[in-house]
């Protein structure tokens, strides 16, 4: 992080609740400095239930007028979107400005010309759904490639998480009339996410994420992702055997994430939250 972001916050030019909320959207940012979330889900962490979401709208404003953060203008408060963090290091010696943001941005809101349009309605008009295919058998293709490498132990030695993973693979295992992730075809960006996510871990059933997606939204299922690629990463920084069960232990994440976020929930309905968001 920055030295400047604690500079200004003992300048004052920062108040405590958006250092606060700007340090939580900087700590959950993928590599690129991007963070998905929602004005409700700010307020479930650092507000009561009393405070309206147009409050916490108005520090993601203020923080985006200091030029901290950045994202599209939106209409109403529900629904996740994507809040871009400034001055974000994207390789070593290289940072990502929010200018370089809005560039991008902007450049993929320009339409094209009549002409363009013209010459491109015909090609489009059945690219979709032959795009989709095309891209989901690249990636089934993909997985079954990676699937064929020789499967070793996870590092995972603890025996309570050892059964709750094989719990996780025996579901996954037994036949059902569930959703096939290889014929499935998502209706939106997030079905997406979550298929590719599904491909990736060699899930063959489409079910139990669509089921996180639908009860947590894809913010959960990122974070057990995160999860996820951090043990991989922590087991081969120690040369230990790689993951043997993708599906099963990212399903375990899954649980982990999903049973932190309902006990904060039954903390601060017992507790309260007084001692975060005043300001």
């Amino acid at each position: 992080m920055p030295r400047s972001i604690a500079k200004d916050f003992r300048a004052g030019k920062l108040k405590r609740i958006e250092f606060l909320i700007y340090v939580w959207l900087r700590i959950k940012a993928d590599k690129w400095g991007v963070s998905i979330t929602s004005l409700s889900g700010i307020k479930e962490v650092f507000f009561r239930k009393k405070t309206h979401p147009s409050y916490v709208n108005r520090i993601l404003l203020s923080l985006k007028r200091k030029e901290y953060i950045y994202f599209d203008k939106r209409q109403g408060h529900k629904g996740e979107f994507d809040v871009y963090i400034g001055d974000w290091l994207i390789s070593k010696g290289r940072i990502r400005t929010l200018d370089e943001v809005r560039t991008h941005l902007q450049s993929k809101k320009e339409m094209p010309t009549n002409t363009q349009k013209k010459s491109e309605v015909s090609q489009n008009f059945e690219a979709p759904g032959q795009k989709l295919m095309e891209q989901k058998q690249q990636l089934i293709q993909g997985v079954s490639m990676n699937q064929q490498k020789p499967e070793v132990r996870s590092s995972y030695t603890n025996t309570d998480t050892e059964k709750e993973i094989e719990t996780n693979e025996s579901l996954a295992k037994k036949p059902f009339k569930g959703i096939v992730t290889r014929t499935f075809v998502p209706s939106n960006d997030h079905e997406e996410a979550c298929w590719k996510i599904a491909l990736e871990l060699g899930d063959p059933y489409m079910d139990y994420i669509l089921k996180i997606l639908k009860n947590n939204g894809l913010e959960t299922i990122r974070d057990a992702k995160a999860m996820y690629e951090s043990i991989r990463a922590e087991n081969e920084r120690g040369g230990k055997p790689s993951v043997k069960k993708p599906a099963a232990l990212f399903n375990w994440c899954v649980q982990r994430i999903v049973d932190g976020e309902r006990a904060l929930k039954e903390d601060r309905e017992l507790y309260g939250d007084d001692s975060i968001g005043r300001e």
